[in-house]
Protein backbone atom coordinates (compact mmCIF):
# COMPACT_ATOMS: atom_id res chain seq x y z
CA UNK A 1 0.00 0.00 0.00
CA UNK A 2 0.90 3.30 -0.80
CA UNK A 3 0.09 7.10 -1.17
CA UNK A 4 -0.06 7.64 -5.09
CA UNK A 5 -1.51 11.82 -4.25
CA UNK A 6 -2.38 13.15 -0.79
CA UNK A 7 -4.56 16.18 -1.01
CA UNK A 8 -3.67 19.27 0.84
CA UNK A 9 -6.83 21.03 0.05
CA UNK A 10 -8.47 22.99 2.95
CA UNK A 11 -11.76 21.24 3.55
CA UNK A 12 -14.84 22.64 5.21
CA UNK A 13 -16.45 21.42 9.00
CA UNK A 14 -18.88 19.40 7.68
CA UNK A 15 -17.07 18.44 4.10
CA UNK A 16 -18.49 15.42 2.86
CA UNK A 17 -15.62 12.69 1.48
CA UNK A 18 -17.58 10.45 -1.10
CA UNK A 19 -14.46 6.76 -0.66
CA UNK A 20 -14.57 4.28 -3.05
CA UNK A 21 -12.57 1.75 -4.77
CA UNK A 22 -11.59 -0.03 -7.69
CA UNK A 23 -9.26 -1.99 -10.18
CA UNK A 24 -7.38 -0.16 -13.01
CA UNK A 25 -10.39 -0.90 -15.34
CA UNK A 26 -12.72 1.09 -13.57
CA UNK A 27 -10.56 4.29 -13.85
CA UNK A 28 -13.56 5.54 -16.78
CA UNK A 29 -16.04 4.98 -14.32
CA UNK A 30 -14.02 6.22 -11.69
CA UNK A 31 -13.56 9.88 -13.37
CA UNK A 32 -17.07 10.03 -14.78
CA UNK A 33 -17.75 9.81 -10.94
CA UNK A 34 -15.17 12.42 -9.81
CA UNK A 35 -16.57 14.82 -12.31
CA UNK A 36 -20.04 14.77 -11.24
CA UNK A 37 -19.32 14.82 -7.06
CA UNK A 38 -16.86 17.62 -7.68
CA UNK A 39 -16.09 17.09 -4.14
CA UNK A 40 -13.54 15.59 -1.60
CA UNK A 41 -13.10 11.78 -2.42
CA UNK A 42 -10.84 9.20 -0.79
CA UNK A 43 -9.75 6.12 -3.59
CA UNK A 44 -7.81 2.80 -3.26
CA UNK A 45 -6.97 1.85 -6.38
CA UNK A 46 -6.05 -1.60 -7.15
CA UNK A 47 -2.68 -2.45 -9.00
CA UNK A 48 -1.87 -5.35 -10.90
CA UNK A 49 0.58 -4.32 -13.26
CA UNK A 50 2.52 -1.14 -12.18
CA UNK A 51 4.62 -0.45 -15.37
CA UNK A 52 0.73 0.11 -17.46
CA UNK A 53 -1.34 0.71 -14.77
CA UNK A 54 0.92 3.78 -13.12
CA UNK A 55 0.42 5.75 -16.27
CA UNK A 56 -2.91 5.29 -16.79
CA UNK A 57 -4.14 6.55 -13.50
CA UNK A 58 -1.51 9.45 -13.68
CA UNK A 59 -3.46 10.43 -16.84
CA UNK A 60 -6.80 10.10 -15.15
CA UNK A 61 -5.33 12.87 -12.11
CA UNK A 62 -4.01 15.02 -14.76
CA UNK A 63 -7.16 15.31 -16.81
CA UNK A 64 -9.15 16.04 -13.31
CA UNK A 65 -6.69 18.22 -12.04
CA UNK A 66 -6.42 20.27 -14.65
CA UNK A 67 -8.27 23.75 -14.56
CA UNK A 68 -11.88 23.98 -14.08
CA UNK A 69 -12.31 25.18 -17.44
CA UNK A 70 -10.45 22.88 -19.01
CA UNK A 71 -12.38 19.98 -17.41
CA UNK A 72 -15.75 21.00 -16.90
CA UNK A 73 -15.98 21.31 -13.19
CA UNK A 74 -15.26 23.81 -10.76
CA UNK A 75 -12.29 23.54 -8.21
CA UNK A 76 -14.00 21.59 -5.25
CA UNK A 77 -12.61 18.13 -6.50
CA UNK A 78 -9.89 17.19 -3.46
CA UNK A 79 -9.10 13.67 -4.13
CA UNK A 80 -6.91 11.49 -2.42
CA UNK A 81 -5.29 8.59 -4.11
CA UNK A 82 -4.13 5.32 -2.48
CA UNK A 83 -2.46 2.15 -4.57
CA UNK A 84 -2.86 -1.54 -3.15
CA UNK A 85 -0.93 -3.70 -5.28
CA UNK A 86 -1.45 -7.12 -5.85
CA UNK A 87 0.15 -9.91 -4.60
CA UNK A 88 3.67 -11.46 -6.46
CA UNK A 89 2.74 -13.78 -9.19
CA UNK A 90 5.50 -16.08 -7.60
CA UNK A 91 4.83 -17.09 -4.16
CA UNK A 92 2.63 -19.68 -2.09
CA UNK A 93 -0.43 -17.99 -2.16
CA UNK A 94 -3.94 -19.49 -2.52
CA UNK A 95 -6.41 -18.64 -5.22
CA UNK A 96 -8.25 -16.98 -2.55
CA UNK A 97 -5.52 -15.03 -1.44
CA UNK A 98 -5.28 -13.33 -4.86
CA UNK A 99 -9.66 -12.25 -5.45
CA UNK A 100 -10.08 -8.68 -5.64
CA UNK A 101 -9.53 -7.65 -1.93
CA UNK A 102 -12.45 -5.42 -2.24
CA UNK A 103 -13.29 -5.18 1.81
CA UNK A 104 -9.66 -4.49 2.48
CA UNK A 105 -10.07 -1.60 -0.50
CA UNK A 106 -12.88 -0.01 1.08
CA UNK A 107 -11.35 0.26 4.21
CA UNK A 108 -7.72 1.62 3.16
CA UNK A 109 -9.54 4.32 1.04
CA UNK A 110 -11.73 5.10 4.64
CA UNK A 111 -8.70 5.51 6.42
CA UNK A 112 -7.20 7.52 4.14
CA UNK A 113 -10.18 10.22 4.04
CA UNK A 114 -9.71 13.45 5.52
CA UNK A 115 -13.52 14.40 6.95
CA UNK A 116 -15.40 12.53 9.42
CA UNK A 117 -18.35 12.53 7.40
CA UNK A 118 -18.59 10.05 4.17
CA UNK A 119 -19.98 8.62 1.55
CA UNK A 120 -19.32 4.99 1.23
CA UNK A 121 -20.07 4.55 -2.77
CA UNK A 122 -18.98 1.78 -5.04
CA UNK A 123 -17.30 2.76 -8.68
CA UNK A 124 -20.07 2.01 -10.89
CA UNK A 125 -22.54 5.02 -9.31
CA UNK A 126 -22.75 8.89 -10.26
CA UNK A 127 -24.27 11.08 -7.84
CA UNK A 128 -26.98 12.97 -8.94
CA UNK A 129 -27.15 16.60 -9.92
CA UNK A 130 -29.06 17.62 -7.11
CA UNK A 131 -27.07 15.28 -4.42
CA UNK A 132 -23.41 16.99 -5.63
CA UNK A 133 -25.44 19.90 -5.20
CA UNK A 134 -25.92 19.49 -1.51
CA UNK A 135 -23.18 17.89 -0.71
CA UNK A 136 -21.19 21.18 -1.16
CA UNK A 137 -23.68 23.39 1.00
CA UNK A 138 -22.93 23.84 4.50
CA UNK A 139 -25.97 23.63 5.72
CA UNK A 140 -27.45 20.83 4.18
CA UNK A 141 -23.66 18.58 4.87
CA UNK A 142 -24.58 20.57 8.83
CA UNK A 143 -27.74 18.87 9.18
CA UNK A 144 -26.14 15.59 8.20
CA UNK A 145 -23.73 15.80 10.71
CA UNK A 146 -26.53 16.56 13.21
CA UNK A 147 -27.93 13.38 12.27
CA UNK A 148 -25.26 11.24 12.33
CA UNK A 149 -24.20 12.71 15.76
CA UNK A 150 -27.59 10.72 17.09
CA UNK A 151 -26.93 7.47 15.51
CA UNK A 152 -28.85 8.36 12.34
CA UNK A 153 -27.32 7.54 8.76
CA UNK A 154 -28.60 10.05 5.76
CA UNK A 155 -29.52 7.23 2.94
CA UNK A 156 -28.82 8.30 -0.99
CA UNK A 157 -31.87 6.12 -3.29
CA UNK A 158 -29.68 4.03 -5.72
CA UNK A 159 -30.85 3.28 -9.11
CA UNK A 160 -29.69 1.10 -12.07
CA UNK A 161 -30.03 2.16 -15.00
CA UNK A 162 -30.06 0.70 -18.55
CA UNK A 163 -26.89 1.37 -21.09
CA UNK A 164 -29.14 2.62 -23.90
CA UNK A 165 -30.32 5.74 -22.36
CA UNK A 166 -28.35 8.67 -21.16
CA UNK A 167 -27.56 8.62 -17.42
CA UNK A 168 -30.03 11.05 -15.67
CA UNK A 169 -29.38 13.98 -13.80
CA UNK A 170 -32.30 14.71 -11.90
CA UNK A 171 -35.30 13.27 -10.35
CA UNK A 172 -37.77 13.62 -12.66
CA UNK A 173 -35.84 12.36 -15.46
CA UNK A 174 -34.84 8.86 -13.04
CA UNK A 175 -39.27 8.82 -13.02
CA UNK A 176 -39.47 9.15 -16.67
CA UNK A 177 -36.88 6.21 -17.22
CA UNK A 178 -38.66 4.05 -14.48
CA UNK A 179 -42.06 4.75 -17.03
CA UNK A 180 -40.43 3.31 -19.92
CA UNK A 181 -38.76 0.39 -18.05
CA UNK A 182 -35.17 1.94 -18.59
CA UNK A 183 -34.38 2.18 -15.03
CA UNK A 184 -35.57 0.72 -11.51
CA UNK A 185 -34.26 0.69 -7.83
CA UNK A 186 -31.15 -0.88 -7.30
CA UNK A 187 -31.10 -4.57 -7.77
CA UNK A 188 -35.24 -4.87 -6.78
CA UNK A 189 -35.65 -7.75 -9.26
CA UNK A 190 -32.57 -9.60 -8.13
CA UNK A 191 -32.65 -8.94 -4.44
CA UNK A 192 -35.52 -6.63 -3.42
CA UNK A 193 -34.66 -7.10 0.22
CA UNK A 194 -31.26 -4.76 -0.10
CA UNK A 195 -32.98 -1.38 -0.58
CA UNK A 196 -36.31 -2.15 -0.22
CA UNK A 197 -37.30 -0.33 3.05
CA UNK A 198 -35.71 3.18 1.17
CA UNK A 199 -39.24 3.22 -0.30
CA UNK A 200 -38.71 4.05 -3.89
CA UNK A 201 -42.69 4.86 -4.63
CA UNK A 202 -42.65 6.94 -1.47
CA UNK A 203 -39.45 8.51 -2.55
CA UNK A 204 -41.02 9.02 -6.52
CA UNK A 205 -43.09 11.68 -4.43
CA UNK A 206 -41.32 13.07 -1.43
CA UNK A 207 -40.49 16.89 -1.27
CA UNK A 208 -38.34 16.21 1.89
CA UNK A 209 -36.20 13.42 3.47
CA UNK A 210 -38.11 11.04 5.35
CA UNK A 211 -37.72 8.51 7.83
CA UNK A 212 -36.79 5.00 7.58
CA UNK A 213 -36.14 2.08 9.54
CA UNK A 214 -33.21 -0.78 9.24
CA UNK A 215 -34.75 -4.23 8.43
CA UNK A 216 -32.85 -7.46 8.08
CA UNK A 217 -30.44 -7.09 4.46
CA UNK A 218 -30.56 -3.96 4.07
CA UNK A 219 -27.85 -2.38 2.59
CA UNK A 220 -28.36 1.21 1.60
CA UNK A 221 -25.95 3.66 0.32
CA UNK A 222 -25.14 6.08 3.27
Amino acid sequence: VETFHADTATLGLHAITLVTQCSVDRLPQLEAQATRWNGPMSVAIFVQNAATDLPAIDAMHQRLSGPAESSKRSSRLSMEITLVYALPKQGDFSEYDRLYPINTMRNIATEHARTELLFLLDVDFVPSRVLAKRAATEVWTRSVSARAAQGMLTVCPAFEVSSKVELPKEQQEILALIETDDAEGFHVGRFPAGHQPTDFQRWASATSAYEVSYQECYEPYV
